[in-house]
């Protein structure tokens, strides 16, 4: 398991290297050939068109599962990116079929 600080540390890279997507000037495309947890899921929100196989892999945000708060971040980009009731469903850490996130 992660200790408390590469915890700490791996979630503030997560967040920069979101930061830097945010502020690209140009269309991107997210291709998730797998799993798709925590900042993966906001990682490929925050693209313009995302694919996922269809055959493999599940999202989730898991922090809800966890007793975790999800990040004021995490949040707003879920509720700003998605549809009110699937952002509600993945906020809780419903973990989703392709089929089922798309």
């Amino acid at each position: 398991k992660l200790g408390q600080m590469q915890l700490f540390e791996s979630s503030i890279n997560c967040l920069k290297m979101l930061r830097k997507l945010a502020t690209l000037n140009v269309r991107t495309i997210c291709a998730v050939n797998g799993h798709a947890y925590a900042c993966g899921v906001i990682f490929a929100l925050m693209h313009d068109i995302v694919i996922m196989r269809s055959d493999y892999g599940y999202v989730c945000l898991p922090e809800a599962r966890s007793g975790m708060a999800l990040s004021t971040f995490f949040v707003r980009t879920c509720t700003e990116l998605l549809p009110p009731q699937s952002a509600r469903i993945l906020m809780l850490g419903t973990v989703l079929k392709p089929a089922e996130a798309l």
